[in-house]
């Protein structure tokens, strides 16, 4: 059996992410993991302005299960700021 990974990213990112609209995620730490990973809605919200740009309120999102997944390909940028 292999090891699945899974990535842990607030509401409303996941689902700009699973649509397509966002297709770079920013992190302040580098990864050297290539392929398809899990992602996981954490519980906490990201920023709720993001939200209303989505026309949908914070509790019609699912949070605190695996959503989807996606194909990581590459990690770049400076330290503190990859993406």
């Amino acid at each position: 059996m292999q090891n699945t990974i899974a990535l842990s990213i607030r509401q409303p990112y996941v689902e700009e992410i699973l649509r397509g609209v966002k297709r770079i995620e920013y992190r302040s730490r580098l990864t050297n993991i290539r392929g398809r990973v899990l992602i996981y809605a954490s519980l906490q919200p990201g920023n709720l302005s993001r939200f209303a740009k989505l026309k949908i309120e914070p509790g019609d999102l699912p949070t605190g299960v695996v959503v989807g997944s996606v194909e990581i390909t590459d990690c770049t940028g400076t330290p503190g700021d990859y993406q």
